[in-house]
């Protein structure tokens, strides 16, 4: 899909995608540290911005057969492959 959106708002998308907080986006894409908070929310209010915002979402979600591959994985795992056991150490009596 061809993108209609300046090098900042690309980039306000890919930060906005990261905590969904679009002031700290703006900040992290460039615009002005005064007007980050209406830029942001402006940004987040235009078509194209929420067009592009969807289809990098959709590209980050995994698809229903890997998270029934990772699940089964979690669940048939065994902890030992993430936790070693050591014994406690003794103190002396006081």
């Amino acid at each position: 899909m061809e993108s209609n959106l300046t090098g900042k708002q690309e980039k306000f998308c890919r930060e906005y995608i990261k905590d969904f907080n679009a002031t700290a986006a703006a900040k992290r894409a460039g615009y002005s540290i005064k007007m980050a908070y209406s830029t942001g929310w402006e940004n987040t209010k235009k078509p194209e911005v929420k067009e592009k915002i969807a289809e990098l979402l959709k590209e980050s979600s995994m698809q229903p057969d890997e998270i029934k591959k990772r699940l089964t994985d979690m669940g048939r795992g065994d902890l030992s492959d993430y936790i070693i056991v050591r014994p406690m150490p003794t103190h002396p009596k006081s």
